[in-house]
Formats: C-alpha cells, structure tokens, sequence
C-alpha cells in the first residue's frame, strides 16, 4: 500500500545504517520519500540493495537515479504530479 512508502523506506535506512554504516542524506531521503513507488516494493528494496553495495557508505541526493531527481525536482518547483521512469 501507497500509506507503507514512507515507514518502509525509513526502515530501510535504519537497517542499512545498523548493518552498514549506510547513511542517506537528507535530500536524498526527502527525494525518495517524495517518489511515487507506485506500491512496489520489490524496486524499492532492489534500489537500496544495488546503492549499498556499489556506493561509498553515503547515499547523496546526485547517486539517484534521474527519474527520483526529475520527479523531485518536478515537486519541489511545481508541487504538480509527479511522473513515472517511462515518461521521461
């Protein structure tokens, strides 16, 4: 459900952070809690996974992916919907 987003993804970064030392920025973590997983939370998990192991211990606000930055960036300078990664 499109209500678990945020409580998923805050649980997430908790994890990573007691497992890893995995610290989200928090821009970054704005952008993320601001996207539309459109309730799935395969990507969601599948997005974490590949940033932790490829990534320095730091997930910045510029390691996400266009689509996350696009539809933030939407938001935050319109407030308007946002779009998913095919419209781009």
């Amino acid at each position: 459900r499109q209500g678990d987003i945020p409580f998923l993804i805050n649980k997430m970064i908790e994890d990573l952070k007691r497992e890893r030392g995995f610290v989200v920025k928090p821009k970054a973590k704005e952008a993320l809690l601001k996207y539309n997983w459109y309730g799935n939370v395969r990507e969601m998990v599948k997005f974490f996974k590949s940033k932790s192991e490829i990534l320095r211990p730091i997930l910045a606000y510029e390691d996400l992916p266009d689509y996350i930055i696009h539809n933030f960036n939407r938001f935050v300078n319109t407030n308007t919907e946002f779009i998913t990664e095919d419209q781009l």
